[in-house]
């Protein structure tokens, strides 16, 4: 009796020092990056909102946000595009998550998530644990048991005080969530706001090393046999990211035509080939999947016209030869 009641203690002040935990956390400083993301979101799910009807919605990380313009695809389509690219480092459960939540019957979904996330994903990170503990507490509902740990205790005030003190958004400035524009595109992305040193930033990941996988993640899968059930249709589109030499060797064409395969064998239509969506250093921004405004103009016509190739739409101008 006396092991089940100190049992007892033991998990009933866990739990409420967790709950203690959950409720102080969205009143505290938030870092930079964890309030540029949660800033975004606000805006961009208000931008999703305010469509009545159908819409396209652009899914991804920062690829996504930085080197998609919704308003150009908009334009060359013909219909409501919304950019709803967030932050990879959130993972791509998340990322499709959020992307439930403004998803309505009639509408597109263009999932184009960078590549490391089509990967075995690994605990959830210090981004995805702040985002959910100081804005989100919804998503432990529907997260990941496994998840759960890490995603309440994987980010504490401590980390605040130092990500406060040192901000690791190069250049931190220039992420702002006021930058965002009302279809959910980046503006600050300008040749003006690129310094020189930005380019170390854009070819220090080196090329991508992708390993063959045998199947799509569940969580993508899972996204897919949801938006069917509702009505939703699902594309893919491919991650701009920077060239590189190696891109023209036979494994990466092997790579992409497998991606490809495995998106088709869930139903979903792939939208153009992925050597169309990679830009020249000289049209990137801050990194490797972040593309300036020039890049950013020419893989969003880029998008545009393939999606005219699959979907209904008016052609009012050729692709650009930038690419």
């Amino acid at each position: 009796m006396k092991r089940a009641y100190f049992l007892g203690v033991a998990v009933a002040t866990i739990v409420g020092l967790t709950a203690a935990f959950l409720l102080v956390m969205p009143h505290l400083p938030r870092p930079p990056e964890v309030a540029w993301i949660v800033g975004i979101y606000e805006r961009k799910t208000e931008a999703a909102r305010a469509i009545p009807g159908p819409k396209l919605v652009l899914i991804g990380g920062s690829a996504t946000h930085f080197s998609y313009s919704a308003k150009i695809v908009s334009d060359i389509v013909g219909r409501p595009v919304v950019n709803f690219g967030v932050h990879a480092g959130l993972g791509g459960d998340y990322l499709l998550y959020r992307a439930r939540q403004v998803l309505r019957p009639g509408d597109t979904a263009i999932i184009g998530l960078e590549h490391a996330l089509h990967f075995d994903q690994p605990a959830p990170t210090w981004q995805l644990a702040a985002v959910v503990v100081t804005s989100d507490h919804r998503y432990l509902l529907s997260a990941p048991r496994r998840e759960l740990p890490n995603l309440v205790f994987g980010y504490s005030p401590a980390q605040i005080l130092r990500q406060e003190a040192a901000a690791d958004l190069p250049p931190g400035h220039l992420y702002n969530s006021e930058t965002v524009d009302g279809f959910g595109d980046e503006t600050a992305n300008t040749l003006a706001n690129k310094l020189p040193f930005m380019k170390t930033f854009v070819l220090q990941a080196g090329p991508l090393s992708p390993q063959p996988i045998p199947e799509l993640p569940a969580y993508i899968i899972d996204f897919i046999k949801w938006a069917k059930l509702n009505n939703i249709e699902v594309l893919h589109s491919w991650p701009p990211t920077v060239f590189y030499d190696t891109y023209k060797l036979p494994f990466y064409d092997t790579y992409f035509d497998v991606m490809k395969k495995l998106y088709e064998s869930q139903g979903v239509r792939t939208i153009g080939e992925a050597k169309n969506y990679e830009l020249p250093v000289e049209m990137m921004f801050d990194s490797q999947y972040h593309a300036n405004s020039v890049g950013q103009t020419a893989v969003s016509e880029r998008l545009g016209h393939d999606l005219c190739e699959i979907t209904t739409c008016e052609h009012p101008s050729s692709p650009t030869d930038a690419l």
